[in-house]
């Protein structure tokens, strides 16, 4: 790796949890903002995944959910397993409990997936909704 490449990833990390400090702070509205102007910008593939999943993190947080589907639709990151999580729970903060379910169910049997003991809530909680 180039230094100038090290420099590029340590900047993308500054500024990543520059824009996201604000989630933590209990204050998600402002780290939208803040990571939607900095998805915005012209950044490599693996970057722009970056930021993205920060930003349906806060977007999920700041009561969102449409604009957190809308941004997972995008086939850089549909498949992925943290975008899965977060366009299940943007499902279930729309109250569609039919829609979050599998999504749930997939993260919840993969033996290897960080959202494993989340998605399992989740998808208690859906089917609790459900009725079932």
């Amino acid at each position: 790796m180039s230094i100038l490449a090290s420099f590029a990833r340590a900047d993308i990390s500054v500024e990543l949890a520059q824009a996201s400090a604000p989630l933590s702070e209990g204050v998600p509205e402002v780290a939208v903002e803040r990571l939607q102007t900095l998805l915005n910008r012209n950044r490599p593939d693996a970057e722009w995944r970056t930021v993205a999943e920060k930003l349906a993190e806060a977007q999920v947080a700041a009561k969102e959910p449409e604009d957190t589907l809308v941004l997972l639709a995008d086939a850089r990151v549909r498949e992925l397993p943290w975008a899965k999580f977060w366009r299940a729970q943007a499902f279930a903060g729309l109250n569609r409990w039919t829609d979050a379910l599998p999504l749930y169910g997939q993260l919840a049997n993969d033996q290897a997936s960080p959202f494993r003991v989340a998605a399992t809530f989740g998808a208690a909680e859906m089917l609790r909704a459900l009725g079932k």
